[in-house]
């Protein structure tokens, strides 16, 4: 009898999991995305909406915003003379997580850089700098005479960040940006994602 109530208590569980483990798909087919992003300002000025709303860091580098479509960020790259971009070649795809990844050549200033999707949307930019050209304290002048002193800092970097965007600057000479709002969704569905592991774990423990 206790062996038979596992086996009810474990399909129980199991079902539970195939709705939470497929909770990134759903909040995708459910969420309404508009057409366009919005429109962003450089580098080194907001634009007056992000001003009005209290943004006190840009949406992205440059043009390239997060937020962006794949298609969209292929063209905005193909004009940025920031970037190299040969085209499909360099995107690929994450075979866990089934999202793109784009990676492409600087020039002259940036050496590398990394655009990560998440759900079709430009989720993370990481620009890896070139250190002949530029140094971490010429870096580190440029975003604090911009947005202020850091929020945060230790001994590997230096954060800057509100409540949409998180900009660091890393050793040896790195920059993200970073998408906040989805981040949190990605560690909250993460975290909800393997308690359910371990339950179903502790669960089939029990058939034995």
């Amino acid at each position: 009898m206790m062996k038979d109530r596992a086996i009810v208590r474990y399909v129980s569980v199991c079902a539970a999991a195939l709705v939470v483990l497929s909770l990134p798909r759903l909040y995708a087919q459910d969420e309404v995305l508009p057409d366009e992003p919005p429109d962003i300002a450089p580098l080194d000025e907001l634009s007056p909406l992000d001003a009005a709303l209290g943004h006190r860091l840009p949406r992205g580098f440059g043009n390239l915003m997060l937020g962006l479509e794949l298609d969209e960020l292929k063209e905005r790259l193909q004009e940025d003379p920031s970037f190299q971009y040969r085209g499909d070649p360099e995107v690929s795809l994450v075979p866990r997580e089934q999202q793109h990844l784009v990676e492409t050549r600087g020039g002259p200033f940036v050496e590398h850089a990394v655009f990560q999707f998440h759900e079709d949307r430009l989720f993370t930019i990481t620009l890896n700098l070139n250190r002949t050209r530029l140094d971490y304290y010429a870096i580190y002048t440029a975003l604090r005479s911009r947005y202020g002193e850091p929020d945060r800092i230790d001994p590997s970097r230096m954060i800057w960040e509100d409540e949409a965007v998180r900009i660091s600057l890393e050793r040896p000479l790195t920059v993200k940006y970073l998408d906040l709002p989805v981040f949190e969704q990605r560690r909250r569905d993460a975290g909800l994602q393997d308690s359910m592991r371990r339950q179903l774990r502790d669960e089939f423990l029990e058939l034995f």
